[in-house]
């Protein structure tokens, strides 16, 4: 991701960066994150441990949604003072202090990884279809995606039906993502382990609030209607993600992490079209709405499959069997 940013950052400044070029980053970049997030998930594991996975997962929704709100806006003024490419440099710098912690990692005991490790997707995918309480929260997590990319339906809403200009949709992301980061502190303050009637529960409110927010009637109501989605909908999404985390077996949890990756944010290609296209026959307040119907009925759906705990899953809080981290520097 550091060399993709600042590779841009060469190409802009030279001049020589087409959208052609963009477009070729942007998918290698969606490469790169999709064998990011689901060693990501597991390797937190490694260091927090399981009690405090959710937690820690709550706190990477805060950082990433503090950022979803403040980044564009120092985008913004970087590109003010400087220019693009230097918000690309930045961009690319910004991306070493992790790599100097992930540098001083090293694992206690280091061995040849397990041909579990090794397996592919698909392995995760079969398991997951075997488990109801997983099948439920990613079907939940698939319709959520639509909920949390802003970005196709917020400039519809603005321009389109609220009749406001750039400022005022630069406020609307903005509520979204400050929204969002007190929902992410609700779902760290809400336990170990999240339930699946506490995961429903928080997917069938998300539909509601979209609902409401859809026909906010102005824009200020249209601000906190968002502020409302992002922190519910966000909420949601982090003890959904804890749920099917620790839900799984231990040496499913990588492969199951990348069927998380494929249901969000890996659909919501698929399901921006949708919104937009419905946004373009219906409008869009009815094509928002809409999201938020479909997030409720998915709720709806796996009420069942959430009542009760996988009795094939780890009853417990188990410790990942991965090796324990530690850091050279520290010893």
């Amino acid at each position: 991701m550091a060399v993709l940013a600042g590779t841009s950052a060469a190409l802009t400044a030279t001049g020589v960066m087409t959208i052609g070029l963009l477009i070729v980053m942007a998918f290698v970049m969606g490469v790169a994150f999709a064998m990011d997030a689901p060693a990501r998930q597991v390797y937190v594991m490694g260091l927090v441990g399981g009690e405090n996975v959710a937690s820690a997962i709550s706190l990477n929704e805060v950082v990433l949604n503090a950022s979803r709100a403040i980044g564009p806006a120092f985008g913004g003024v970087v590109i003010a003072l400087t220019s693009v490419w230097c918000c690309f440099l930045f961009n690319a710098l910004s991306f070493l202090p992790a790599l100097a912690v992930l540098l001083l990692q090293r694992p206690a005991a280091p061995g040849p990884p397990r041909r579990a490790e090794r397996a592919s997707v698909r392995e995760g995918i079969r398991y997951a279809l075997t488990s109801p309480p997983i099948v439920a929260t990613l079907v939940m997590a698939v319709t959520s995606g639509s909920v949390i990319s802003v970005g196709v339906i917020v400039p519809l809403l603005a321009t389109k039906v609220l009749h406001v200009g750039g400022a005022e949709y630069g406020a609307m992301l903005g509520a979204f993502g400050f929204g969002a980061v007190p929902g992410a502190m609700c779902a760290a303050a809400s336990g170990p382990r999240p339930s699946g009637p506490e995961v429903r529960r928080l997917a069938l409110t998300m539909g509601v609030v979209v609902v409401a927010c859809a026909f906010a009637p102005n824009f200020p109501l249209a601000l906190a209607g968002f502020a409302a989605v992002g922190a519910t909908s966000i909420w949601f999404i982090a003890r959904a993600n804890a749920l099917v985390l620790l839900s799984a077996e231990p040496g499913m949890r990588g492969r199951i992490m990348g069927v998380w990756s494929i249901a969000l944010p890996g659909m919501n290609p698929v399901t921006g079209l949708i919104v937009g296209a419905s946004a373009d026959a219906w409008g869009p307040r009815a094509a928002y709405a809409g999201v938020g119907v479909v997030a409720a009925l998915a709720a709806v759906a796996g009420w069942h499959a959430l009542r009760r705990p996988d009795k094939r899953t780890t009853p417990a809080l188990a410790e990942p069997e991965v090796p324990q981290l530690s850091c050279d520097r520290c010893r």
